[in-house]
C-alpha cells in the first residue's frame, strides 16, 4: 500500500502575506476558534501567529511535491522570482 521510500515529509505549506511582505511558510498549527495559524517561514526557525486571512494559498506537500493544492496566490501577491515557479 505504501512505497518503501518516501520523497520527504508530509506537511502543509502556505503563501503568507503580511502587509506588503509575502513569504512561503509551513503551517504547524491552526486554531479555528481564534482563526489563526502558527507558521514557520521557510528557511528560518522563526515561528509566528498569523490570521487565516493572511494565508493566500495552502498546499499539502510531500517533500517538494504538491499532493493537493487548495488555491494559489494572486499574481500581485506573489514575488516576481516565485511567479516562474508556479505551475
Amino acid at each position: 500500500m505504501f512505497p518503501d521510500s518516501y520523497p520527504g515529509p508530509i506537511y502543509l505549506a502556505a503563501w503568507v502575506q503580511i502587509g506588503g511582505v509575502s513569504f512561503q511558510a509551513i503551517i504547524i498549527d491552526a486554531d479555528a476558534d481564534t482563526q489563526t495559524a502558527q507558521v514557520i517561514r521557510l528557511g528560518t526557525l522563526f515561528e509566528q501567529s498569523v490570521p487565516f486571512t493572511a494565508l493566500s494559498s495552502v498546499a499539502l506537500k510531500e517533500g517538494d511535491r504538491v499532493v493537493k493544492a487548495f488555491g494559489r496566490p494572486t499574481i500581485n501577491a506573489t514575488p516576481e522570482w516565485a511567479r516562474f515557479a508556479i505551475v
